[in-house]
């Protein structure tokens, strides 16, 4: 069983540009200690977070792109990099403690979220910091899937768009939460690089009164303009 605690993605009406985001901006909140490494060639394991008591953070083999949606929680799928392939590529094993004083007991989380905001404030200044991180955030009018709400409906925007159908997914249910996802009978392709191949997640949606209905509107976008390789400690 996966747990989804995912935030409902913003569309923004209104165009605009805003500033880009640089270690200025980023919050006072910052790790105690804080290592980013190149995966354990040895480790079998995809990407996961492992969140413990006092706020130790585990981020295993995660590219910067993933790093910074779960920074910022944001959409993977709406992550533009104007960087270099390596951001695309490359991954990284970022292991983290938050000060005591900051008193971490909300462990929520799940593949791309963290619940506790301090957490993510930590992570943003890190990537920063560490990488060199500029990003900014803008507003693009493109092809979307509209979650649209039927007789009843989960808050699950944010799972199909980073996790099944790898596009912008916007959600128009008025409806939040967490909920439990269970899906007996995974799809032969595990990358989902569209809805036609999440067939058991268009057919869960259906039994809950929801559908995915292509569109088009703005979604806003985090962009990568730059970043740099962080030396490994």
């Amino acid at each position: 069983m996966t747990r989804l605690g995912w935030t409902l993605i913003t569309v923004i009406a209104t165009c605009c540009l805003a500033p880009p985001l640089t270690a200025q901006d980023a919050s006072a909140n910052r790790f105690e200690v804080a290592t980013i490494k190149p995966p354990d060639p040895n480790m079998k394991k995809g990407s996961s977070i492992e969140i413990y008591p006092g706020g130790r953070v585990l981020l295993f083999q995660y590219s910067l792109p993933s790093l910074v949606g779960t920074a910022f929680r944001h959409s993977r799928a709406q992550i533009a990099n104007n960087g270099g392939a390596w951001i695309q590529d490359e991954v990284f094993t970022v292991e983290a403690k938050a000060p005591a004083s900051a008193g971490i007991t909300n462990l929520n989380h799940s593949l791309f979220d963290i619940d506790d905001e301090r957490l993510r404030q930590m992570l943003q200044t890190l990537l920063i910091e560490r990488f060199q991180l500029k990003v900014r955030r803008e507003t693009r009018t493109g092809d979307v899937y509209q979650l649209t709400r039927t007789s009843k409906a989960l808050g699950l925007a944010s799972f199909a768009s980073t996790t099944m159908v790898r596009a912008p997914v916007v959600d128009v249910t008025n409806v939040s939460g967490s909920f439990d996802y269970r899906q007996p009978n995974p799809d032969l392709d595990p990358k989902y690089e569209g809805p036609e191949h999440a067939t058991s997640f268009l057919q869960m949606l259906d039994s809950v009164g929801l559908e995915l209905k292509r569109s088009r509107g703005p979604v806003e976008w985090l962009v990568i303009d730059s970043a740099a390789r962080p030396t490994p400690d």
